[in-house]
């Protein structure tokens, strides 16, 4: 279900400025990534979505073919790392190598 009032634009700001932070440099829409990012010889792209569907997850494991380490990108849920969905993404991303980036989105 997608929060209403968010889109994936809300979502860039906060990851972009996050890895810039860590010392990457961040592109948007590289190739179809949504963001891409590299320090030094290291690449990462982040698929930035609303909903943790199937397609996210079978967007994120093509992108591994292509570069270091993949992430996907959703706003927090609301119950943060209570809601028990949130463990069986964890799960999941774990056994296909992906990583996770919870974003607080703020509603104005």
């Amino acid at each position: 279900m997608a929060l209403v009032g968010i889109s994936e634009d809300e979502l860039y700001r906060p990851v972009a400025d996050y890895l810039a932070a860590q010392g990457y440099s961040v592109q948007r829409e590289v190739q179809g990534c949504d963001l891409i990012a590299t320090r030094s010889d290291e690449l990462i792209a982040v698929e930035l979505k609303l909903r943790f569907g199937l397609s996210v997850r079978v967007q994120a494991v093509e992108r591994q073919e292509a570069v270091d380490s993949v992430y996907i990108a959703i706003s927090r849920p609301k119950r943060g790392i209570r809601d028990w969905r949130l463990h069986s993404y964890l799960h999941l991303l774990r056994r296909l190598e992906l990583g996770l980036v919870l974003v607080e989105c703020l509603l104005g």
